[in-house]
C-alpha cells in the first residue's frame, strides 16, 4: 500500500444480525459513498470487508448458502467509483490464514484512523489507538446510558467516538 496520505482503516460488515434480521450494523451504501467521498481526498484508504471460505463457521455458511442475505454491492461500488481506495481482500491474495492476519494487524499498527461497525471490528480498531468512529445502529451496546463502548478507550487510549445513521456524517466531518 503505497502511503502518500495517512492511512484509514474502513472496516465494515454484512451478515444477519442476532434476531435473524437482514442486517442493520453495515455501513448503508448512500452512507459508505458519501464517507468515501468527502475521505479519499484526505486518506489512504483499506476497506476491510474481509470474506474467505476458510474463514466462515457453519453459521456463516448457511447463510451464504441459503441465498436469503441480499447483495450489498459495496466492493463493486468501491471499484467503480474510488479506485484509490484498496480492497484488503485483493492484498490477501494468496496468503495463507496466518500471513492475512499478520498483513491485517500490521496495517492497523500503521494508522491513527479507524471507522469500523459494531461487533468484533470496532474491538479490534480500539486496541490501536487514534480515532475510532463506530457504526452501531441497534444492538447490546447501546442498552443503558454509557454501553459497552465506553470502556474500549483503556485498550489503547484511542479517542471512541460512536455513530448511527443519523449521525454519521456529522462525525466523519469532524
Amino acid at each position: 500500500v503505497h502511503l502518500d496520505k495517512p492511512l484509514m482503516i474502513l472496516s465494515n460488515k454484512y451478515t444477519f444480525e442476532w434476531s435473524g434480521e437482514q442486517p442493520r450494523n453495515n455501513i448503508p451504501i448512500r452512507h459508505l459513498q458519501e464517507v468515501l467521498k468527502r475521505l479519499t481526498q484526505k486518506y489512504r484508504i483499506v476497506y476491510v470487508r474481509f470474506q474467505d471460505r476458510r474463514l466462515e463457521d457453519r453459521q456463516e455458511r448457511k447463510i451464504r448458502e441459503s441465498g436469503k442475505l441480499a447483495d450489498y454491492g459495496d466492493k463493486e461500488m468501491i471499484r467503480r467509483f474510488f479506485p484509490s481506495v484498496v480492497l484488503f481482500e485483493e492484498l490477501a491474495v494468496g496468503l495463507d490464514l496466518e500471513e492475512i492476519n499478520l498483513m491485517l494487524f500490521s496495517l492497523y499498527a500503521t494508522s491513527e484512523h479507524f471507522i469500523s461497525v459494531q461487533g468484533g471490528n470496532s474491538v479490534v480498531a480500539s486496541f490501536f489507538g487514534g480515532r475510532n468512529l463506530i457504526f452501531c445502529e441497534e444492538g447490546p451496546e447501546l442498552s443503558d446510558s454509557r454501553g459497552d463502548f465506553s470502556y474500549y478507550y483503556r485498550f489503547s487510549g484511542a479517542k471512541i467516538q460512536v455513530a448511527n445513521n443519523a449521525t454519521l456524517m456529522n462525525h466523519v466531518d469532524k
